[in-house]
Order: structure tokens, then sequence, then C-alpha cells
């Protein structure tokens, strides 16, 4: 079937182990790729911001500024489970 031999399990799962190592060693260089110091990062982010129609984040906009920083996390004023 996928592994050339006739109705074997051990052809597929040799097969399916080929394949996700292949995968595995592509991922790792790809993250490396892009992980180095090769990509230009300005041009990386100008080009986010093109594809994004022009969206900015809002955490630098301020538009959660006021729901942020209404919340208030306090520990102790939780009620004490019996």
């Amino acid at each position: 079937m996928l592994g050339g031999e006739e109705g074997g399990r051990r052809s597929v799962l040799l097969w399916t182990v080929k394949t996700a190592a292949a995968i595995a060693f592509l991922s790792f260089l790809a993250s490396n790729w892009l992980a180095g110091p090769a990509l230009d990062n300005g041009t990386l982010a100008r080009l986010a911001a093109i594809t994004a129609g022009g969206a900015a984040d809002p955490t630098t906009t301020g538009s959660i500024l006021r729901g942020g920083s209404a919340t208030k996390l306090d520990p102790c004023a939780v009620p004490r489970r019996p």
C-alpha cells in the first residue's frame, strides 16, 4: 500500500514514522530560519501591518485601557470553600 509491501501494518507504520520524522525535521529547520538574524524584522512588521489592513494591535492603541484598568484582582476577596 503506502510502504511498498502488500497489506502489512509494518509498512504503514514505517511510512508514518518516516513522514512524521521528515515533517519534524523540516519544522525544526523552518523555526531556526525564522528565529535567525537573517530576517529583517522591520520589513516583516510592515508586511504584517499591510496584511492586517491597517488594523493596529489593541494593546498599542489603548482601546482596552479602560476595561483592563477597571479589573481588580484581589485573592483575599475570594470566599473560601467549605
